[in-house]
């Protein structure tokens, strides 16, 4: 089994009424009978084009894959990611293999550097290889044997766009700075510089066979098109409101652009709808600033003829109190209530004040439960993971997390129940439980009886840290259906210590507040036994007030049984004859130990819970004192 390792799930829009595809494609190719795609999940995937089927499964990144390139004569595919690794595989043998398997070994060369890359491009001999990021530099290699050839330097930010024409000779560069660059590779210098952009350029494209005209976008959505021949000027091609990650162009010469809103749309200049206006030429800025089209200027297409419009991304989370539900909004400002028990949306809010909605479905009550788990939306879906230091710090009773029918002092794990949620279809659940752990908590059968998560909710199991690598990756649907071979690898893939949990149906380690009761200054109650006491740090103030008035109102305190309310106190139920107080604060009989020590505590000390009459309070005092004076 793994030793640190964490478990990751996404809850995305594909499942219920869409959030956000979950793959971020940051470049794709076709060889032959494949599409590969590099993903924000740092996996890189090999599809059949003729099955739309994944085959393969490529996890040797660690971060996000954020560029890919093919060298079709030399059959090699080569990835860079954030992770500061650039990573060379040979594509024929991995298409090869994966007809057979999806479940594949293979060791790609692979260089590491201390930046991250963001982009990577090659010719198709792969003769010239060259790689981009954020040291700024281009570095510029040969991809046959990964040798080191030349830095060239210019960019004053991230390189986030490369192109090689077919015979390596030349390259062209777009960055965060606004600019693109034309490089001689043999002489090592910049022989061209484009200022069209007033921000980054993202992405670029161009005929690697004339290597001349060039259309470049990026974060100002604007694309031009530049004859690098003649570099101070610009054609003004078309604008998107959105900033656009890429461009690229069919066989019949149209534009298929997609934009950080979600959307792809076609623009082509001979249909009706794409119609072409009179275009504008940019007078590209001198150096040091960069031109851009302003207001005024008219691009030469007015509007695509197609558009293929994607789901929202997530943009904004906030976990609620109670650790079980979250609120999001996306890019459209819409709000809605999200269940990570059940992995689907309970509600849809609208397009509300999000910091009010957060306020209105926290409520008034004061409640605190232990952050149990991770949230993250950097891919534009709610993302929740969970690790070993964090999973099983919040018990919470059944009855706070929705779950009916039980004892009313039934307590759950949160932590434990998704685990048992998450692999409830694996046929390794539950199979090393003893027959002693069976003690009627649900935590000591298999599976999970109260409720059940969506089936497409993908599942990753990935190792810790910087270098972590991805071991795994299934549906929650998918661990129905694996073969032994596959449901042996995840045995043997998983964390030890969420093994314990969903295979050897162990319990979670309880937590425990330990504190001390003393009578409050000036109270006529007597001192009970200063013993140091200790209780599940989710058990509310009632057992507290159950225990004092058990062990108060006894029949051999001869002290106590001398008062001429005794009869009637010992009579009475606790709560409406106590009250117990931390500080000068008093408790609510159904607050938990565990928020009252994080609300009213505030210290690592053992607690000291005082009580009292609830007749001694003070505020009693003056309500009973102001209603006597009213009625006379």
């Amino acid at each position: 089994m793994c030793g640190r390792c964490h478990i990751t799930i996404d809850y995305k829009v594909v499942f219920t009424d869409s959030v956000k595809f979950c793959i971020s494609l940051m470049a794709s190719l076709v060889s032959a009978a494949v599409v590969v795609s590099g993903s924000s999940d740092s996996s890189i995937k090999i599809f059949s084009t003729s099955s739309g089927v994944c085959k393969m499964t490529l996890n040797h990144h660690q971060d996000y894959v954020r560029g890919l390139a093919f060298a079709e004569q030399a059959d090699s595919l080569f990835s860079v990611g954030l992770d500061a690794n650039i990573i060379k595989w040979d594509l024929g043998a991995l298409v090869k293999i994966a007809q057979s398997s999806t479940l594949v070994e293979c060791t790609p060369r692979m260089e590491s550097y201390k930046k991250s890359m963001y982009s990577v491009a090659c010719n198709p001999s792969a003769s010239v290889l060259v790689s981009g990021g954020t040291e700024n530099a281009i570095r510029v290699w040969d991809g046959r044997s990964f040798q080191k050839v030349c830095k060239l330097r210019g960019h004053q930010d991230n390189i986030r766009a490369l192109l090689v024409n077919n015979d390596g000779s030349q390259c062209i560069s777009g960055s965060s700075d606004g600019t693109v660059r034309l490089w001689s590779i043999g002489q090592q210098r910049c022989v061209a510089t484009v200022r069209c952009h007033d921000s980054g350029v993202w992405t670029m494209l161009t005929d690697p066979n004339n290597f001349h005209d060039v259309y470049t976008s990026g974060r100002d959505g604007n694309v031009f098109m530049t004859d690098l021949r003649q570099p101070d000027t610009s054609e003004y091609i078309l604008q998107q409101k959105s900033p656009i990650n890429k461009i690229e162009m069919d066989d019949h010469q149209r534009l298929w652009v997609a934009t950080c809103d979600s959307s792809v749309s076609l623009w082509e200049p001979s249909s009706a709808s794409g119609e072409v206006c009179e275009g504008s030429s940019v007078a590209n800025g001198a150096s040091g600033s960069n031109g851009s089209a302003s207001p005024g200027e008219t691009p030469m297409l007015s509007s695509p003829s197609f558009v293929l419009t994607g789901a929202p991304a997530i943009v904004k989370f906030q976990l609620l109190a109670n650790r079980t539900s979250v609120l999001t909004q996306d890019t459209e400002g819409v709000v809605a209530l999200w269940d990570i028990f059940r992995g689907k949306k309970l509600s849809v809010l609208g397009e509300v004040d999000f910091e009010e909605a957060v306020k209105e479905k926290q409520g008034t009550g004061l409640i605190y439960v232990p952050n149990w788990c991770a949230l993250n939306c950097s891919t534009g879906y709610l993302t929740i993971t969970l690790d070993e230091c964090e999973s099983f710090c919040a018990w919470v009773y059944a009855h706070d997390c929705g779950v009916t029918g039980e004892e009313h002092d039934m307590k759950l794990n949160l932590g434990a129940m998704l685990l048992r949620a998450i692999f409830q279809n694996w046929s390794g659940a539950g199979s090393q439980i003893a027959p002693d752990t069976q003690s009627g908590s649900p935590l000591g059968e298999a599976g999970n009886k109260y409720f059940k998560l969506e089936q497409h909710l993908p599942l990753f199991l990935s190792e810790t840290g910087d270098a972590g690598e991805t071991k795994l990756r299934y549906t929650v649907g998918q661990l129905l259906k694996l073969s032994e071979g596959e449901s042996s690898r995840l045995g043997e893939c998983m964390p030890p210590w969420a093994f314990d949990i969903v295979v050897k149906g162990h319990l979670p380690r309880w937590n425990k507040v330990t504190f001390f009761l003393e009578p409050a200054e000036s109270s006529a109650l007597r001192q009970l036994k200063k013993d140091r006491l200790s209780a599940h740090d989710v058990v509310e103030v009632q057992k507290v007030l159950d225990h004092i008035h058990l062990f108060m109102f006894t029949a051999d305190d001869a002290a106590m049984s001398r008062h001429p309310k005794f009869q009637s106190w010992g009579d009475s139920t606790p709560e409406a004859v106590l009250q117990v107080m931390l500080g000068d604060q008093p408790l609510d009989p159904k607050m938990d130990l565990r928020t009252a020590r994080y609300f009213y505590w505030k210290s690592s000390s053992d607690m000291k819970i005082k009580y009292r009459l609830l007749e001694e309070d003070p505020q009693a005092q003056a309500q009973t004192a102001g209603s006597t004076g009213s009625q006379s």
